[in-house]
């Protein structure tokens, strides 16, 4: 849950209730691991790849639209800062 929650940049309590919520609508599946059952493992279902092909068409439609107009240069810099961002936030030390 842990490395799942880094990746995903949430909160584990918070990506906890939503894996609920995708259990219970059938779109994952989870199961303890054989080796260590403090881990699950967890997989999609054929409902959540049903979704995943039906919206893949709209988000991938809706994210030119977003960058349309946009330079490469500017791209390459937009990126370059959400980068640095990212990197500065894993070490966020407030005290």
């Amino acid at each position: 849950m842990s490395t799942l929650a880094d990746e995903v940049q949430m909160d584990r309590g918070q990506l906890s209730r939503k894996m609920n919520a995708m259990i219970a609508r059938g779109l994952i599946h989870s199961e303890p691991d054989e080796d260590d059952h403090r881990k699950q493992n967890i997989a999609l279902t054929d409902a959540a790849k049903s979704v995943i092909e039906q919206m893949m068409p709209i988000m991938q439609k809706r994210q030119a639209l977003l960058v349309e107009g946009i330079s490469d240069t500017d791209m390459k810099t937009f990126f370059r800062v959400l980068t640095v961002i990212g990197q500065a936030a894993e070490f966020r030390d407030i005290s």
